[in-house]
């Protein structure tokens, strides 16, 4: 079972005859993801620093690894990564959600404007 609950089945012959992926190699810690999307108009490498620093403070972090950031400018906004290691798996979940809840706060301190996607027209001809 997934963490989204699906059923995963993998035939026998399957592990015998072909390569089956392993993102976590077998260990417990996992690679999370955490989004931000920002309005275009701020000091990028302050917000890196930020949200960086939000990663570093997590209890969740798995000790002596690396936190990094990842940005990409879009056409509506810059879209931050934060990029991070759980110490335990089963805790995927609430790694994201503090990072998420505590680097929107670090970013509201810092007075900056979220990015909002364009609304699309539905129904109109």
């Amino acid at each position: 079972m997934t963490a989204y609950d699906n059923e995963v089945i993998i035939p026998h012959s399957r592990l015998w005859s072909k390569s089956i992926s392993n993102a976590t190699s077998g260990s417990h810690s996992v690679l999370c993801v955490t989004d931000f999307y920002l309005h275009p108009d701020h000091d990028g490498e302050a917000v890196r620093r930020c949200l960086a620093q939000v990663g570093e403070t997590s209890s969740y972090l798995m000790p002596k690894t690396q936190v990094s950031v990842v940005v990409q400018e879009k056409p509506w906004g810059t879209h931050y990564k934060l990029k991070a290691y759980v110490k335990e798996s089963r805790e995927q979940f609430d790694f994201v959600t503090d990072l998420t809840l505590r680097g929107k706060e670090a970013l509201r301190v810092m007075n900056l404007r979220f990015a909002q996607a364009p609304y699309a027209e539905v129904g109109r001809d």
